[in-house]
Protein backbone atom coordinates (compact mmCIF):
# COMPACT_ATOMS: atom_id res chain seq x y z
CA UNK A 1 0.00 0.00 0.00
CA UNK A 2 1.55 3.25 -0.97
CA UNK A 3 2.01 5.88 1.04
CA UNK A 4 3.26 9.60 1.47
CA UNK A 5 6.40 10.27 3.80
CA UNK A 6 6.86 13.34 4.95
CA UNK A 7 10.35 15.16 6.52
CA UNK A 8 10.40 13.38 9.74
CA UNK A 9 13.66 14.03 12.73
CA UNK A 10 13.49 12.80 15.53
CA UNK A 11 14.44 10.11 18.10
CA UNK A 12 13.84 5.93 17.42
CA UNK A 13 12.68 5.26 20.84
CA UNK A 14 12.32 1.92 22.31
CA UNK A 15 15.69 0.23 23.46
CA UNK A 16 17.47 3.05 21.95
CA UNK A 17 15.23 6.33 23.77
CA UNK A 18 17.88 8.78 25.49
CA UNK A 19 19.13 7.25 28.54
CA UNK A 20 18.24 3.45 27.89
CA UNK A 21 20.67 1.15 29.48
CA UNK A 22 21.93 -1.80 27.24
CA UNK A 23 23.33 -4.36 28.94
CA UNK A 24 26.13 -6.72 28.15
CA UNK A 25 27.10 -8.02 24.45
CA UNK A 26 22.69 -8.25 23.81
CA UNK A 27 21.94 -7.12 20.30
CA UNK A 28 18.82 -4.53 20.52
CA UNK A 29 16.53 -3.87 17.84
CA UNK A 30 14.14 -1.43 16.41
CA UNK A 31 12.02 -1.47 12.89
CA UNK A 32 11.83 1.50 11.19
CA UNK A 33 9.44 2.77 8.45
CA UNK A 34 12.19 4.45 5.46
CA UNK A 35 9.97 4.57 2.01
CA UNK A 36 9.72 6.11 0.38
CA UNK A 37 12.40 8.02 1.62
CA UNK A 38 15.35 9.39 -0.86
CA UNK A 39 17.84 9.31 1.93
CA UNK A 40 18.00 8.79 5.85
CA UNK A 41 20.41 9.56 8.18
CA UNK A 42 21.03 8.27 11.51
CA UNK A 43 22.84 9.85 14.21
CA UNK A 44 23.87 7.38 17.37
CA UNK A 45 25.80 7.95 20.53
CA UNK A 46 26.33 5.84 23.29
CA UNK A 47 28.73 5.54 26.08
CA UNK A 48 29.95 2.43 24.95
CA UNK A 49 30.35 1.86 21.19
CA UNK A 50 30.00 -1.55 19.33
CA UNK A 51 28.38 -2.81 15.66
CA UNK A 52 25.21 -1.20 14.03
CA UNK A 53 23.56 -3.21 11.49
CA UNK A 54 20.85 -2.01 8.97
CA UNK A 55 19.01 -4.80 6.85
CA UNK A 56 15.90 -4.23 4.82
CA UNK A 57 12.82 -5.56 6.03
CA UNK A 58 10.74 -8.42 3.70
CA UNK A 59 7.30 -7.25 2.78
CA UNK A 60 4.69 -8.75 5.03
CA UNK A 61 6.21 -8.53 8.46
CA UNK A 62 3.24 -7.26 10.64
CA UNK A 63 4.06 -5.37 13.60
CA UNK A 64 3.05 -8.35 15.96
CA UNK A 65 6.46 -9.92 14.70
CA UNK A 66 9.23 -8.92 17.34
CA UNK A 67 12.07 -6.81 15.57
CA UNK A 68 14.41 -9.80 16.68
CA UNK A 69 12.40 -12.36 14.01
CA UNK A 70 12.13 -10.29 11.36
CA UNK A 71 12.71 -11.53 8.43
CA UNK A 72 15.10 -9.46 6.37
CA UNK A 73 16.96 -9.59 3.45
CA UNK A 74 20.99 -10.73 3.16
CA UNK A 75 21.86 -8.93 -0.15
CA UNK A 76 21.67 -4.91 -1.37
CA UNK A 77 21.53 -3.85 2.46
CA UNK A 78 22.65 -0.23 2.82
CA UNK A 79 25.89 -0.03 1.62
CA UNK A 80 28.24 -0.19 4.90
CA UNK A 81 26.64 -1.86 7.12
CA UNK A 82 27.60 -2.67 9.69
CA UNK A 83 28.91 0.79 11.40
CA UNK A 84 31.16 0.81 13.76
CA UNK A 85 29.89 3.05 16.72
CA UNK A 86 32.30 4.52 18.94
CA UNK A 87 32.39 5.08 22.55
CA UNK A 88 30.56 8.36 23.29
CA UNK A 89 31.56 9.93 19.95
CA UNK A 90 28.39 10.48 17.49
CA UNK A 91 28.42 8.18 14.80
CA UNK A 92 26.76 9.72 11.75
CA UNK A 93 25.39 7.39 8.93
CA UNK A 94 23.83 8.20 5.72
CA UNK A 95 22.23 6.24 3.24
CA UNK A 96 20.86 6.58 0.28
CA UNK A 97 17.25 5.34 -0.26
CA UNK A 98 16.08 2.57 -2.21
CA UNK A 99 12.62 2.82 -1.98
CA UNK A 100 12.60 -0.14 0.32
CA UNK A 101 9.69 0.64 2.95
CA UNK A 102 11.49 -0.19 6.68
CA UNK A 103 14.73 -1.13 7.81
CA UNK A 104 15.78 -3.20 11.18
CA UNK A 105 18.29 -1.44 13.37
CA UNK A 106 20.56 -4.35 15.23
CA UNK A 107 23.04 -2.42 17.86
CA UNK A 108 25.20 -4.85 19.94
CA UNK A 109 27.63 -3.05 21.99
CA UNK A 110 31.08 -4.13 23.24
CA UNK A 111 29.86 -3.69 26.97
CA UNK A 112 27.09 -2.31 29.19
CA UNK A 113 26.32 1.28 27.96
CA UNK A 114 24.18 3.85 28.30
CA UNK A 115 21.85 5.77 25.05
CA UNK A 116 22.72 8.97 24.90
CA UNK A 117 20.49 9.32 21.96
CA UNK A 118 19.67 7.17 18.63
CA UNK A 119 17.83 9.83 15.78
CA UNK A 120 17.14 9.88 12.58
CA UNK A 121 15.78 12.02 10.01
CA UNK A 122 14.02 10.77 6.85
CA UNK A 123 14.30 13.05 3.76
CA UNK A 124 11.76 12.50 0.97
Amino acid sequence: MPHTLMPYHGPIGGAFAEGALLTGTTAYYARITTGPASKFRLRVKASVGGALVLAYIRPGEGPEIPAASLAVYTAGSPSGSPFTVTDATESVIDVTGTGEAEVLVKFTPTGNSTVSYCDIMLIP
